[in-house]
């Protein structure tokens, strides 16, 4: 099988709403089924290094799918936090006696207004994942 064979079968397999441990112990049992009707083990290596770059071929599918729920995981989380920023800041507008009585409440809407367009231009991290940042805008455009 090639591996583009080696992808479809892992595209079939997340179709067929089985799991990855369903792939692994077919390709599992398909290769020691192999090795054993060996005659010879000239060609162990050779089998077990093939068998593995179509096992990899197959969690490819796998993995795409993964990586878009982690990215839209990430994208439902910056949300609720933007719109918890607007909520705050819809909240300290519509207190009147803040924005009549308090000297600074001009500035301190100021400071919120800021805090939520940098945090909606800047790169912000998503906790739960390791490694770098998002942006929304950048998740949007994958």
């Amino acid at each position: 099988m090639t591996l583009r064979a080696a992808y479809e079968l892992g595209r079939e397999t997340l179709e067929g709403e089985l799991g990855l441990l369903d792939l692994s112990v077919a390709h599992d049992d398909a290769l020691v089924a192999v090795l054993e009707t060996a005659t010879d083990g000239r060609d162990d290596a050779r089998t077990v290094r093939a068998a593995g770059e179509f096992f990899l071929e197959c969690i490819s599918a796998f993995e795409m799918v993964q990586r878009g729920v982690r990215e839209a995981h990430e994208a439902a989380w910056l949300e609720r936090r933007h719109a918890d920023m607007l909520r705050g800041l819809s909240d300290f507008l519509s207190d009147s006696s803040l924005a009549l009585e308090a000297p600074d409440a001009l500035a301190e809407m100021r400071r919120a207004s800021r805090a939520l367009r940098s945090k909606r231009s800047s790169w912000t991290r998503w906790p739960g994942r390791s490694g770098g940042s998002r942006s929304a805008a950048g998740s949007a455009r994958r």
